[in-house]
């Protein structure tokens, strides 16, 4: 019989997780945050730096799938996956935390085949083979072309908890445990993993970025002014904040095509300044 309380059984799985050679890679990963297990939630939850696990939801677990679990909320984290996705989460929440889980539960699949008694998916985990080698950008979009309807996934993703300084914070610290990790793993004999090499790469896509920056910078949005009454109600005498909307001016964009650049590099740029003409809208282009 098991008498270790909930709160045990994590940590003892984060030591053993630390020692195994397929999981010791996200050592310094595992001490990021704060990890708590609570009545509050009832699967398990990340906010890309802390993670709480359900008291009901540990009990039901085999190690295996605990062990599943916690590689599921620190493969998150190390994803970044709650600030470059937030504009998806923005758009439709129930399927960016689809997609996200999508792509790391084959990651975990795949695990849990070389160590079947050490790792193993839980239950709704959600997997699908058409989505192996996709980002979580591409599987977003496919569930939506697709007309998918929004599935419970294993855990919840709070894509709100955390200010922009904490943010930033937290992308340093995920970087550097990474770093750390792949440092002991290489060490160590340990495995090497997918996500880690991707976050070492530094890779960037310009698209997301740009489109990021110019929905959060200038999108319009309704806000309230003192310095023009409400019309609607003077006439009764009474003073009230008028509406105003801040919306895009003219939006200049600087093409390169200096000779690296192709028609496939042009065709592309081209693309993506109509892709953000229709989401922002703005008055005038040159």
């Amino acid at each position: 019989m098991n008498t270790l309380t909930p709160e045990q059984r994590v940590q003892r799985a984060h030591v053993r997780m630390m020692g195994h050679k397929a999981t010791m890679a996200f050592s310094s990963v595992l001490m990021v945050g704060d990890t708590e297990v609570t009545e509050k939630v009832p699967t398990a939850c990340t906010n890309g730096r802390d993670t709480k696990y359900g008291t009901e939801f540990v009990k039901r677990m085999s190690e295996p799938e605990l062990v599943g679990l916690i590689l599921h909320e620190n493969l998150h984290k190390v994803y970044q996956h709650h600030w470059l996705w937030k504009h998806l989460w923005k758009e439709n929440a129930q399927l960016a935390n689809m997609a996200a889980d999508y792509v790391i539960n084959l990651e975990i699949l795949d695990m849990s085949k070389k160590h079947r008694d050490f790792i193993a998916l839980p239950d709704k985990g959600l997997v699908d083979e058409k989505y192996r080698g996709m980002s979580t950008a591409d599987v977003f979009n496919e569930l939506k072309k697709n007309g998918a309807k929004g599935e419970d996934g294993l855990d919840e993703h709070d894509f709100t908890e955390l200010s922009p300084e904490e943010q930033e914070e937290a992308v340093k610290e995920i970087e550097q445990a990474v770093r750390q990790g792949a440092l002991l793993a290489g060490k160590m004999g340990g495995d090497t993993h997918r996500a880690f090499s991707e976050l070492m790469d530094s890779k960037i896509d310009w698209r997301e970025q740009l489109r990021e920056f110019l929905s959060s910078v200038f999108a319009g949005r309704d806000d309230s002014t003192w310095r023009r009454p409400n019309r609607r109600w003077l006439a009764q005498n009474i003073y009230l904040p008028s509406a105003v909307s801040e919306t895009m001016g003219s939006l200049v964009i600087a093409v390169d095509t200096s000779g690296s650049i192709g028609e496939k590099e042009l065709a592309s740029f081209l693309s993506e300044i109509c892709g953000l003409c229709e989401s922002t809208q703005p008055e005038a282009l040159h």
